[in-house]
């Protein structure tokens, strides 16, 4: 990784890339459709929403696309792009923490995330929810 991050990673609007607004607005999108799926008690629909974003988009998609701006010589947006995968990330952990608790509390130390309680979801989406998202 990049280091231990900030309590809370700043994102700054201004020097995000079309792929950190696209991966942003795609967890939003995750975020609303695994509370639906709470609210439903449809747990398999929880984790194959949380598989395909993590896989699809982040790893196999976003984590690629940043490579340019963190291996870039703007450094303003080599930072926000980190906070953006720091943001992304941390929502990753915390919203599987119900299905694999050891396994995401031993990956949240490890990354060294903050030292903010792992399981405040209230702020989880405090950066990214003035994305817009593919809905009306």
């Amino acid at each position: 990784m990049h280091g231990p991050s900030e309590a809370a990673p700043k994102v700054d609007q201004m020097d995000l890339s079309i792929y950190a607004i696209e991966v942003l607005s795609r967890l939003d999108q995750t975020i609303d459709a695994v509370e639906a799926a709470y609210r439903e008690y449809q747990f398999n629909i929880v984790a194959q929403c949380l598989y395909q974003f993590f896989w699809n988009d982040y790893c196999d998609w976003f984590v690629e696309a940043a490579k340019s701006d963190i291996f870039g010589e703007d450094e303003a947006r080599k930072k926000s792009t980190l906070a953006v995968m720091d943001v992304a990330l941390s929502a990753i952990l915390r919203l599987l923490h119900p299905f694999m608790p050891h396994i995401t509390e031993e990956l949240w130390s490890m990354f060294r995330f903050a030292k903010a309680q792992f399981n405040s979801l209230p702020n989880l989406r405090s950066c990214c929810c003035h994305f817009p998202a593919g809905r009306p």
